[in-house]
């Protein structure tokens, strides 16, 4: 596994004893670590900062606040980790050295280590920072290797249909000027669905762009004008056309500028359908972005008017959007781009569909084990492809003792679990809510918000006008952990 540390040089020191501590797994050739330290004299650094960043495995991000000031670490070093982490080429993991605001960045949403993100210089026992930390990376290592098998779900080389929205959404991107929504809770697999349907759309010669917001920084979802030319700016990137946003960008509105720069532009410029893929849009539900997705949903919402009627260049554009949240930005009903194209819902798994996973896993699993999975994590596709790749990675390991461990600080969900609970131990009133429903055997009714919240956690399942935990996991994990909060 190759190893690309990203970090300050303030924190050379830091860096140093990670090394130190990550010497075993270099000295049984598991890892092969590098650094801007390793640069010979003569060479171009820039060249070989790139280089060796984009064959990395595992990208270590040593944060501090001078990581954060430094220009050329969170502009380019973590610009390009978060590029290579959200299409699974590698697996980019945070490590916290000193207290630092981090959790509003790219990465915030990334499980970082030592536990709980507790940055390592503010441990007693720093040795034991360290070794947490080595054990998180060891644990991504079993991850990876694991992944690198022919049955990699995150590479994309399995895919499960789930019956019949593949085919629904092939048929609405065959439409001129169509509009898809993709709609599910975190990791139900809405992203490798858009590489699925782009697939399919460069089949027929379409051309395909994704852009996904979560690799934005939030000073630039902040901003109508500077959101929309971000975009305007990665599409043209794509297109591998000039960028000449300077030139439409004078005397009117974002909106305007953005619309103008599409239709006389861009689309100008293709002479095939063009499918832009917008994920993780949700990130501009919030409150506190209410203007901002006042315009750019309305824009959207205008975008797919023009098919409809003007026709014109607006008929080569096919709109997906992808986002895991009920709880929809509060939009004029001419305004909302929600209420038009069609929504697809993502299911979970059937049991057919994880018995088909586990046949192209490699795995021969009883009908008796896929009930019995399936009782802890039901047909939650990233978590039975967690459970899969465990299991073809560590045969001797038994899928009940895998299931045993399971929601406890050694089972495999682990990392997955602390990114619920991150969130939940900043919500206090939404912790509360949620350790009654997993104390509760029958299902109860709670208030539109924190519903709205944990649903699009995936945390719960709706039963009429109550709702139960999503899983077995969820009750067992946080049943014995939340108290600890209230």
């Amino acid at each position: 596994m190759q190893v690309f540390y990203s970090y300050s040089h303030l924190d050379e020191a830091l860096r140093d004893k990670l090394e130190t501590h990550l010497a075993t797994l270099k000295r049984n050739k598991i890892i092969a670590g590098w650094h801007d330290r390793a640069i010979t004299a003569g060479s171009e650094w820039a060249k070989a900062i790139d280089h060796n960043l984009a064959r990395a495995d595992i990208i270590l991000l040593l944060i501090s606040a001078d990581f954060l000031a430094s220009d050329y670490c969170y502009d380019i070093e973590l610009k390009q980790a978060m590029e290579r982490h959200q299409t699974g080429e590698a697996r980019v993991i945070p490590i916290i050295l000193r207290p630092c605001d981090w959790q509003d960045t790219p990465f915030g949403q990334l499980q970082a280590l030592p536990k709980n993100a507790k940055a390592l210089t503010t441990w007693d026992n720093q040795d034991e920072a360290f070794l947490d930390v080595v054990g998180g990376i060891k644990k991504a290592i079993a991850a990876l290797q694991a992944s690198q098998t022919p049955v990699n779900l995150l590479q994309g080389s399995i895919y499960i249909d789930r019956p019949p929205i593949e085919n629904q959404c092939y048929q609405e991107i065959n439409r001129q000027g169509a509009l898809l929504r993709l709609k599910a809770p975190e990791k139900m697999g809405k992203s490798l669905l858009i590489r699925k349907i782009f697939d399919y759309a460069q089949q027929k010669s379409y051309q395909t762009i994704l852009l996904d917001l979560q690799l934005l920084e939030t000073a630039v979802l902040q901003d109508s004008n500077s959101f929309l030319q971000w975009i305007c700016r990665r599409v043209s990137k794509k297109l591998k056309v000039n960028d000449c946003v300077g030139d439409y960008w004078d005397g009117m509105t974002p909106n305007t500028h953005c619309t103008d720069y599409f239709e006389d532009y861009l689309l100008e410029k293709v002479e095939n359908p063009l499918v832009l893929a917008l994920d993780n849009i949700d990130r501009i539900f919030g409150e506190d972005l209410a203007e901002v997705a006042s315009n750019v949903f309305g824009m959207l919402r205008s975008w797919w008017g023009f098919s409809q009627t003007t026709g014109g260049v607006w008929k080569k554009l096919r709109l997906v959007v992808a986002y895991k949240t009920e709880d929809l930005p509060t939009l004029d009903v001419y305004q909302s781009p929600f209420n038009v194209g069609l929504e697809i819902k993502l299911p979970e798994f059937n049991r057919p569909q994880v018995q088909e996973f586990a046949e192209k896993s490699g795995l021969a699993l009883l009908n008796s084990q896929i009930e019995q999975l399936m009782a802890v994590v039901g047909g939650h596709p990233y978590l039975i492809q967690q459970a899969f790749q465990q299991l073809t990675a560590y045969p001797d390991i038994p899928l009940q003792t895998l299931l045993t461990k399971a929601p406890t600080d050694e089972g495999i969900y682990y990392h997955y679990l602390q990114n619920h609970w991150s969130i939940l131990e900043k919500e206090k009133k939404l912790a509360e809510i949620f350790y009654n429903i997993v104390t509760t055997e029958e299902p109860i009714a709670i208030p539109p918000t924190p519903l709205y919240k944990l649903e699009s956690m995936g945390l719960i399942r709706k039963d009429g006008n109550k709702v139960t935990p999503r899983y077995q996991l969820y009750r067992w994990y946080f049943r014995d952990r939340l108290p600890t909060l209230l």
